[in-house]
């Protein structure tokens, strides 16, 4: 398949969240990826403000209770996760 494991994101974040994309992507698109992260920041801000209300919108869609998202939800964040992928992906390029 021609992969391979750039990081395993241990002692980054505790979780297990990864976004993948190509080099050629990450290197042209630096802008695309500036606003990913913005956007995944500003998501997770509201998330840690509101899980009731995450864990709400979410119950229907995943068929999970909203008391079990608001744990999960209490448990991850977007922005760190996305941020380690980023530090991953710039540490490929060294």
């Amino acid at each position: 398949m021609g992969a391979r494991v750039l990081t395993d994101a241990t002692g980054i974040v505790p979780n297990t969240q990864f976004y993948l994309a190509s080099q050629k992507f990450v290197e042209t698109e630096t802008k695309v990826l500036d606003l990913l992260l913005a956007e995944l920041r500003e998501v997770d801000s509201w998330a840690k403000s509101d899980n009731h209300a995450v864990a709400g919108q979410l119950s229907s869609l995943v068929g999970l209770s909203v008391p079990i998202l608001e744990v999960a939800l209490k448990r991850q964040s977007m922005a760190r996760s996305c941020k380690a992928w980023v530090c991953a992906i710039r540490s490929s390029r060294k």
